[in-house]
């Protein structure tokens, strides 16, 4: 800033350019007076009327050192005074090559890599040239030329890095600027009682932190721009000459520091790794002195090494005064804060005296008060002790929490929020799901009660469980804990309802797969409410999350795992848990054979690794097969065998009856069979698999060959067997068909089963698809999926055959 004041920018006569790039207005009062760079604070002698000519409107530094004022050296312990330091173009001028090396006032905290490569590459191209001038025979690796246009480039990336830093230091310096307004204006806040004392700390706490890194930043700033020699820039590093080509000049800024710590333990710990890195700097130097004098390695590479530990030294130095500032900076912060406690205590006290608060609240603001004075004390104590530390093993280690206390308030306990309210209406709708349709017209709770399956079970046990969980969490005060407990809550909702609504299509009895068939089951009722409720919880869980760092991540961590096993419940895990029917007839040996014909042995095995159902109708069971072992009567005509099921334990579901298959067994049926050809038939809906196996069981030959059999004509008063052929029966004059099941599965057309009912006693169990023919000319045409019905047609006729009743194809003609 000038010297008093900035005037209008209309009173303005002219511009003066600073070498850090920040741009400032004179006017008539301000000239041949003292001023600074209100960017970089850089002295500067505005220069008098006389001075400048009448045509110029600006001024820039760079090309006018001569209004830099010079800065004074502080005399010497013997009392001769130090010559006065050059202006900063002109210490930049120098070339570090030549005589001693420039050592800058000011020193970076931080290395900056491009700078460091930069400095490098300049020093090397500047020794190569040095080497060719002083020795011509030494050119032919890279000639002259090409190292001038690399040192060219050189100093254009440096220029380019300079122009960078110089925008950043003036963005630092107002930054720095607002910030210190701000720390000034909540001290001033918490003394007038405009804030209270923890929302104080807080703030300051921030503002703190923040103006520390800038501080830091600065430092940076001014030392990469003063640097030019590599081994300050952090060491030389011998760097192929090529790396000119690909050189990025950018400024990259170290992060920032995690404002959930102390300020004070952050300085504290750096404190203490500065001083031990002076101390290894030290005996790194002492170590290249001793090669120095013992003479073991090449001149220029020992003067690198030597130079480098010198750098690194004063890197420790300048780290290590820094940090010492910073701590005072902060004494001095805490005695202020101390000072404001006072202000606030005597506050209390005057409340109280005047009635505008009671006891019980004067004790405790005084009490919370007089701890935070406490910890203050104790603060600038520790600090005391870190500032008068000369070693690291004498720098104090962090003891306690008040420095915790003063970085940051302790959290308040937060019973209610907007998470608990949503959390109260998730319990509400988890328990109501557990009463409302879900089974077909059955709720969870009505279900349970006529079935023990765990499907069953855990869609009644499953919500009301959630919603007592999910009730009682919202009794934890800290929102954070009640965020976690939310999102596992969630997971295991989401994972355990998948897992029911999943097992409960595979539920035994058979009646209970009508979960399946009475509809889609995203839209029972019960579903949807159990589906509202889980994505209400999920808002709760990110309710409870919101605002604090890193609480995206906790959200994702119960949703990503969730999603992923909800998909492989889904699909089976990928089919691995589906049953696997396989069917084997065993041909018996004539020894058994008897009177009552020969014995056969029917095995249907389970591969898979779920059960397997074997069911005496077509069933949607999506484990359930149709199992049926037929007789051939005719060339494409069989009929079925009964099967013992009583013998095989089958249990009764309505007209439904079932053989559990267990995973990895099999399940054998013993049938006496007479001559002729059997076949046993699976048929289900499991991945479209449809099962036969057709074996002779029995010698042929010994059956006759069936006949076609005409009705009887009745004669007056005679048998209609009289003087007829013995073979011949009286037979119906048509044949019945009766409809035994629907079967529809996704993606595939809807199959039905149908017995016919043959003219000469027998039956014919068919599984037809629309299109197919049924009997003679009679083919199935259309299905009524609401009414359960089919129609069939012999192209003259129609008739609709329902479940369980019996419909005579009478002929046409």
């Amino acid at each position: 800033m000038w010297g008093e004041d900035r005037m209008a920018e209309d009173q303005a006569v002219l511009r003066i350019y600073c070498i850090c790039g920040q741009k400032m207005k004179v006017t008539d009062a301000m000239f041949g007076r003292r001023g600074k760079c209100i960017a970089c604070r850089q002295k500067i002698r505005i220069p008098r009327e006389d001075e400048v000519p009448a045509d110029v409107t600006e001024i820039y530094l760079r090309d006018h050192p001569e209004f830099l004022r010079k800065v004074k050296r502080r005399p010497a312990k013997d009392g001769a005074a130090q010559p006065e330091a050059a202006p900063p173009e002109k210490r930049a001028a120098r070339p570090p090559g030549k005589g001693q090396r420039r050592v800058p006032e000011t020193l970076p905290l931080d290395v900056l890599e491009p700078l460091r490569s930069l400095c490098s590459l300049q020093l090397k191209v500047r020794r190569l040239l040095a080497a060719i001038e002083e020795d011509a025979s030494v050119e032919g690796v890279h000639d002259k030329s090409t190292l001038r246009s690399y040192r060219a480039r050189l100093k254009a990336a440096r220029d380019q890095l300079d122009e960078q830093l110089h925008q950043r230091l003036m963005e630092a310096t107002i930054e720095l600027s607002t910030t210190q307004e701000k720390i000034v204006q909540a001290g001033l806040a918490v003394r007038t009682q405009e804030m209270d004392f923890d929302a104080f700390r807080d703030a300051v706490n921030r503002l703190r932190h923040r103006r520390d890194h800038i501080e830091r930043r600065k430092q940076n700033l001014h030392g990469w721009l003063e640097i030019a020699d590599p081994h300050a820039a952090g060491g030389y590093r011998n760097p192929p000459l090529e790396n000119v080509e690909t050189l990025k000049a950018r400024v990259v800024l170290p992060p920032e520091a995690d404002e959930s710590q102390p300020l004070a333990e952050i300085h504290i710990e750096a404190l203490r790794a500065a001083l031990g890195a002076r101390e290894m700097a030290e005996r790194r130097l002492a170590e290249a002195n001793r090669l120095r004098d013992e003479g073991n390695l090449p001149p220029t590479e020992l003067a690198d090494m030597r130079a480098d530990c010198k750098a690194e030294k004063r890197l420790a130095e300048a780290r290590v005064k820094f940090i010492r500032g910073r701590l005072e900076q902060l004494e001095k912060d805490f005695a202020n804060d101390g000072q404001s406690v006072d202000d606030l205590l005597n506050a209390a006290q005057g409340k109280f005296l005047a009635g505008e608060i009671d006891r019980l609240q004067s004790e405790k603001l005084q009490q919370d008060l007089i701890r935070a004075k406490t910890d203050i004390t104790r603060a600038r104590r520790h600090i005391g002790r870190a500032l008068s530390a000369g070693s690291p093993q004498d720098v104090p280690y962090p003891g306690g929490s008040f420095l915790q206390r003063l970085a940051k308030p302790a959290a308040k306990a937060e019973r209610t929020g907007v998470d608990t309210g949503i959390a109260w209406g998730v319990a509400l709708v988890f328990l109501l799901s557990a009463f409302v349709p879900m089974f077909g017209p059955l709720s969870p709770l009505a279900a349970a009660r006529e079935a023990t399956t765990a499907a069953v079970i855990g869609g009644f046990v499953l919500p009301i469980a959630v919603a007592v969980v999910v009730a009682a969490t919202t009794l934890i005060p800290a929102r954070g804990l009640r965020g976690v407990v939310l999102a596992a809550a969630w997971f295991l909702a989401t994972v355990v309802g998948a897992a029911v609504i999943h097992e409960a299509k595979y539920a035994v009895p058979l009646g209970f797969s009508t979960f399946w068939i009475a509809g889609p089951w995203p839209l029972r009722p019960a579903v949807v409410l159990f589906l509202l409720a889980d994505v209400g919880l999920l808002g709760a869980c990110v309710a409870a999350f919101w605002g604090f760092k890193g609480g995206r991540n906790f959200v994702l961590a119960a949703v990503v795992p969730a999603l992923i096993v909800t998909v492989l419940i889904f699909t089976d895990f990928g089919g691995l848990l589906v049953a696997e029917p396989d069917l084997a007839i065993d041909t018996p040996a004539r020894e058994n054979e008897g009177a009552g014909g020969r014995s056969a042995v029917v095995t249907v095995a389970n591969r898979g690794r779920r059960r397997l159902l074997l069911t005496s109708t077509l069933t949607k069971h999506p484990s359930g097969f149709l199992f049926v072992v037929q007789e051939q009567i005719g060339q494409n005509s069989w009929r079925e065998v009964d099967l013992p099921w009583e013998a095989l334990g089958a249990v009764g579901v309505g007209p439904e009856l079932f053989v559990t298959v267990p995973p990895g067994s099999e399940r054998e049926v013993a049938l006496r069979v007479g001559p002729g050809g059997y076949r046993a038939v699976l048929d289900g809906p499991g991945r479209g698999i449809v099962l036969r196996e057709e074996t002779t069981v029995a010698p042929s030959e010994a059956r006759p060959e069936r006949e076609e059999f005409a009705p009887a004509e009745e004669t007056d008063g005679a048998s209609a067997s009289d003087g007829a052929d013995p073979r011949v029966r009286q037979q119906p004059a048509w044949a019945t068909v009766e409809l035994r099941g629907i079967m529809s599965t996704e993606n595939r057309p809807p199959s039905f089963s149908v017995l016919v009912h043959l003219p000469d006693g027998g039956t014919r169990q068919r599984t037809l698809r629309i299109g197919d023919a049924l009997y003679g000319d009679w083919t199935i045409t259309e299905q009524n999926g609401i009414r359960e019905t089919i129609t069939i047609s012999d192209g003259d006729r129609m008739l609709i055959l329902r479940r369980g009743e019996r419909v005579p194809l009478a002929s046409s003609d």
